[in-house]
C-alpha cells in the first residue's frame, strides 16, 4: 500500500474582496467552498471558479490569478487540503503534455462527506496511520472518478529547488552564497539561473515571504507584527509598505470587520 501524502488542512477566511495577481502556487491545493466565490484567471482561462457548495483544485507550480468574493453574509470561506511536496503524484493520473492549470468543480454530498472526515482525521494525531490513510483513499476515489490529473514536469528548476529552500525558514537572513552553497552551486551560477527566469535572489525571497504573509493573514489570528516576523521583514511598517506594493492594497484590508478563526494545521 503507498504511503499517505505529506498533507495539511488549512482554513481561509476573509471579509474583503481581493484580487492577487501572479500568484505562484508550490503545492497542490483542493479548495471547499463555504461561503462566497473564487474567481482563478491563469494564462488560457479565466472562470468564475466556483460558490458556496462547490470545490477548486489548484495544480503545483502553476501561475494564477486568484479573487475571493465574500458572500451575502459578508465573507469568504474555505476549507483546505493542501498536498506539499511530490507525494500527491504517486497517487493521481500524471501527463507531461497540457492539464488544466486549475479545475473548478461541483460533487455530490459524499465527497464533501469524504473531504470533511479526511480534514477532520489529520487534526487527530493519535488516530491509526492507517486509518487515515483509509479516509485519503475515499478521497482520492473521488478526485480519479472526475478526472481530476497533475501536471507533471521533469525537470525541476533553480527558481524551484531556491523556493523550497527559503520557505522552509523565512525568519532566517539568508544570503545568496549560503543559498548557493545548500543548493550545490557557486553564487553565479544561482544568479544566472533565476536571472533566465526573469528574477533574482532577493526578488524570489520577497516573493515567497509575502506569499507567506497572504496566507497568514487569511488562515490566523497572529497580529501584523508577528506576521512581520515570522516572514522575515525587519519591521511592521516595512512589511506594510512592501506588500501595499506588491498586491494594491495593505494587509489590514484583508483583516477589516473580521473575527479571525484558528487554523486546523
Amino acid at each position: 500500500m503507498q504511503n499517505l501524502p505529506d498533507l495539511r488542512s488549512i482554513t481561509y477566511q476573509q471579509s474583503a474582496d481581493t484580487e492577487v495577481r501572479t500568484l505562484l502556487l508550490p503545492a497542490a491545493v483542493l479548495l471547499y467552498i463555504e461561503e462566497g466565490s473564487k474567481y482563478v484567471s491563469s494564462t488560457s482561462k479565466s472562470v468564475h471558479c466556483a460558490s458556496s457548495g462547490e470545490f477548486v483544485f489548484l495544480q503545483p507550480n502553476s501561475e494564477l490569478t486568484i479573487r475571493n468574493s465574500p458572500g451575502a453574509a459578508g465573507n469568504y470561506l474555505a476549507q483546505g487540503l493542501i498536498f506539499e511536496g511530490s507525494g500527491l503524484s504517486n497517487h493521481l493520473p500524471n501527463q507531461e503534455a497540457h492539464v488544466e492549470e486549475f479545475y473548478c468543480f461541483h460533487s455530490s454530498g459524499e465527497m464533501v462527506e469524504a473531504f470533511t472526515r479526511l480534514r477532520s482525521a489529520l487534526r487527530q494525531p493519535d488516530l491509526p496511520e492507517q486509518v487515515v490513510l483509509a479516509r485519503f483513499y475515499e478521497l482520492k476515489a473521488w478526485l480519479t472518478r472526475l478526472g481530476i490529473r497533475l501536471s507533471q514536469s521533469t525537470v525541476v528548476t533553480i527558481t524551484q529547488k531556491l523556493r523550497t529552500l527559503l520557505a522552509a525558514d523565512l525568519s532566517h537572513p539568508w544570503r545568496g552564497t549560503e543559498v548557493a552553497t545548500r543548493l550545490g552551486m557557486s553564487e553565479a551560477t544561482l544568479r544566472r539561473g533565476l536571472a533566465s527566469a526573469n528574477t533574482s535572489f532577493t526578488a524570489t525571497l520577497r516573493e515567497i515571504r509575502l506569499q507567506s504573509a497572504l496566507q497568514r493573514l487569511q488562515t490566523t489570528e497572529q497580529s501584523l507584527t508577528e506576521i512581520a516576523y515570522y516572514t522575515g521583514f525587519s519591521s511592521h511598517s516595512h512589511f506594510t509598505d512592501v506588500f501595499r506594493k506588491r498586491f494594491d492594497f495593505p494587509p489590514s484590508h484583508l483583516r477589516a470587520g473580521k473575527e479571525m478563526r484558528m487554523i486546523e494545521m
